[in-house]
């Protein structure tokens, strides 16, 4: 027996989940940013999830908001942007992880087909199609749409969003993603990027292995 309402709640909350995070790797942290995460609401969440983020808020305790927002944008800086081999990471887009090592290659061009090919519209900002903020906003884009499928009851229709998941999944983000947030968690010097990176890593992870599992259910079913 399929209970909609429950995986519309799942999806739901996948859904949130990713675009949470998506914004933590597009947007360099500001003042407004740092306020919303220390939040009672986001800081309960975060401590909740990792130790890092428990170390984080503990920091964020003994220091002032400019001095924790200092050290937030430079670590982004390191983490994010690629500004040269010998201060920072490689730019966290698929085609440089993937190995092409230049921005807007092929595996670029391929994700935007997949978007385009989804029939779904997003909005990639300042940001190229391959960048991880805007594959994990593709995921959570996904997951709204099968949220509102389950809440239509189209069983076909979440069936395709949930495949198409999988397939951007499988074909996309997991094949490169675990390795430059390895990276980002060896390389971070806040508790806040640590916390991300495993976070993120889990939510990849959960997200794929929930979706088989519900794939193959609803095959059976």
């Amino acid at each position: 027996m399929i209970d909609e309402k429950e995986l519309k709640k799942e999806a739901e909350s996948r859904s949130k989940s990713f675009l949470f995070f998506s914004h933590f790797y597009l947007k360099r942290p500001d003042l407004e940013l740092l306020r919303k995460i220390k939040r009672e609401e986001f800081r309960n969440y975060l401590r909740k999830l990792s130790l890092y983020f428990e170390k984080f808020y503990e920091h964020t305790e003994r220091y002032s908001d400019e001095k924790i927002l200092d050290e937030l944008c430079v670590d982004f800086t390191k983490l994010m942007r690629g500004i040269k081999r010998t201060y920072s990471l490689p730019p966290p887009y698929e085609s440089v992880w993937r190995g092409e090592n230049i921005l807007m290659g092929n595996f670029c061009k391929e994700v935007l087909n997949f978007y385009l090919n989804s029939g779904i519209n997003i909005i990639v900002e300042d940001e190229l199609p391959d960048h991880i903020g805007i594959e994990l906003k593709f995921l959570s884009l996904l997951s709204f749409h099968e949220k509102n499928a389950w809440e239509s009851s189209s069983l076909n229709e979440a069936k395709r969003f949930l495949k198409l998941q999988k397939e951007f999944l499988e074909k996309h983000i997991l094949t490169w993603a675990f390795y430059f947030l390895e990276e980002v968690f060896q390389k971070a010097e806040t508790y806040f990027y640590k916390g991300l990176s495993l976070l993120t890593k889990s939510l990849l992870s959960e997200t794929k292995e929930r979706i088989d599992e519900l794939l193959i259910n609803l095959k059976d079913g």
